[in-house]
């Protein structure tokens, strides 16, 4: 005869960290000279911070492969341009003015809540860091991840605000601007984020010369929070409080 004892476990608690991004008020439309610059709202992000594409509008950075086990069973997985210390930034930017404005002396800066400074990075720098990544993870994985290494020449498809960037007349540019911090870090660092574009140019005359340009920023502000959890046994995991992490 057997007999089953059925042990009552004691509840289980959990914490987790997640960062919240979000435009400044006033900020998400800035308008000057003619020129208007729109920030495509972003969602919540969860405890990577900006990675894997966790903000709203990134499906034009998902890129989707396979990868082998040991086996040499392949299954499709996603992997996401933007790696782990990037930050990205969606924006539209319409220019209301006659002129074609072009942004090959302009300067565009990201400025984390230390104060560091931080210049957009190319195609060919996502593409290199992402093909990094997804080898690191490959082979802390022991699998084969090849197919989805060369997937990464998608970037090409990718529209970055840059130098070589035009914005015709009465019309929307829709785009990114990448930064790459290279720390961990820094990506979790609560606080002001500033997006600064200068020395745009707002006025040129007839032979094409610049004779007024202005300067657009957006602060994005970030916040770090704790969730604590309880679940208790064969009941789902109820929240139950949320703090605020100030550093």
């Amino acid at each position: 005869m057997s007999l089953w004892v059925l042990v009552a476990c004691g509840p289980k608690y959990s914490e987790e960290i997640r960062f919240t991004w979000e435009v400044r008020k006033d900020d998400n439309v800035v308008e000057k000279d003619g020129i208007k610059i729109e920030h495509i709202l972003s969602q919540n992000i969860n405890k990577s911070f900006f990675s894997r594409g966790k903000i709203i509008g990134l499906h034009d950075m998902q890129v989707t492969g396979s990868c082998k086990n040991s086996e040499g069973n392949s299954y499709t997985v996603n992997g996401w341009l933007p790696t782990e210390t990037m930050v990205i930034v969606k924006l539209q930017i319409t220019n209301n003015t006659d002129k074609v404005i072009r942004l090959n002396n302009s300067v565009i800066r990201m400025f984390d809540p230390a104060g560091n400074q931080h210049e957009p990075v190319d195609k060919g720098h996502i593409k290199s860091e992402y093909e990094n990544d997804i080898q690191r993870q490959a082979t802390k994985a022991s699998v084969d991840c090849t197919d989805l290494i060369q997937k990464g020449s998608s970037v090409g498809r990718l529209k970055l605000l840059e130098k070589n960037t035009e914005l015709l007349p009465n019309l929307t540019w829709t785009g990114y601007v990448v930064f790459d911090t290279q720390s961990d870090d820094v990506m979790k660092l609560p606080g002001n984020w500033k997006l600064a574009i200068y020395d745009v140019p707002t006025e040129v005359d007839e032979s094409g010369k610049v004779t007024r340009t202005s300067r657009f920023e957006v602060v994005f502000i970030v916040k770090k929070f704790k969730d604590f959890y309880k679940q208790e046994f064969a009941k789902d995991e109820v929240k139950l409080k949320t703090e605020e992490v100030v550093e």
